[in-house]
């Protein structure tokens, strides 16, 4: 008999189409796992004011994690319980580094996110990938280095994107071979920097604590490399069909793609719904 008392899901491609659209079935599948009395919870690479409502809903939901497991909420009493930083002065050494060839940069805390006025438009007027998903949360900047250096902002999250995809590769070489940040992807053409001892995996184990969970009992899905340790860290790992090659190596299955409900396919392969 399964033992399964937490699912926790990546967002984006692997439940969450784009648009912010969650399918008839995977919405029917999560309130099975409710009804249940199955724990379900998010952790996303995602910004938490740019999370779409369904997935912070107090009456459904507990636990949302942010910025690759920098962030943890309680939503049910609107409270933060888990928060870890880049501080200033590493900022500024990702900004040195990724500035002068960065199509778009944008430093996320808890306060806002803010990115580079120049970059910021360049984005615009390129149709840039990250425009539309950050472009409510963004506070322009003149000059983003001088920011962060007078205002000494902190930040849970570091996300720039390249043009030039070797120059992306070398960036996340070089801030990598730093061991001050933990470098991952969530898109071919974009590095996110966090706290060298945050991840996603990091995330699960915070709960896992909090709950008193054996790891045999949590069931985490995902679909990116910046998934990998999330799923590693679970007792049942599974990557979505349409997952990066990484994750899929990781996995302990494999289930469909998020245009087939790849979600809902994994847990009713786990858990009798």
């Amino acid at each position: 008999m399964n033992k399964i008392k937490l699912v926790i899901s990546d967002l984006d491609e692997t439940i969450l189409k784009y648009g912010d659209l969650v399918s008839p079935k995977d919405q029917e599948t999560v309130d099975r796992l409710l009804d249940r009395g199955i724990e379900v919870a998010w952790i996303t690479g995602r910004y938490y004011d740019s999370i779409p409502e369904y997935f912070t809903n107090k009456e459904r939901f507990t636990f949302v994690s942010s910025s690759n497991g920098a962030l943890i909420h309680n939503v049910k009493v609107n409270e933060v319980i888990y928060e870890k930083n880049i501080s200033y002065m590493d900022v500024l050494t990702i900004i040195e580094k990724v500035n002068e060839k960065a199509s778009s940069l944008f430093i996320e805390n808890r306060q806002a996110v803010y990115t580079d006025e120049r970059l910021f438009l360049n984005e615009i007027l390129e149709g840039g990938y990250f425009f539309e998903s950050l472009k409510k949360q963004a506070q322009l900047k003149d000059d983003l280095y001088e920011f962060v250096k007078e205002n000494k902002v902190d930040a849970l999250k570091v996300e720039a994107a390249f043009h030039d995809l070797d120059f992306r590769d070398y960036i996340h070489r070089e801030l990598s071979r730093l061991n001050q940040f933990k470098v991952s992807a969530t898109h071919i053409s974009n590095v996110d920097v966090i706290n060298k001892d945050v991840s996603k995996g990091t995330a699960l184990l915070y709960l896992k604590d909090l709950l008193g969970l054996e790891t045999e009992e949590i069931m985490a899905i995902g679909d990116n490399d910046n998934d990998v340790a999330m799923i590693e860290a679970a007792g049942i790992g599974v990557a979505m069909a349409n997952g990066s090659p990484l994750i899929k190596e990781a996995a302990d299955f494999i289930t469909d793609s998020i245009e087939h409900d790849g979600f809902s396919a994994a847990v009713r392969k786990v858990i009798q719904l």
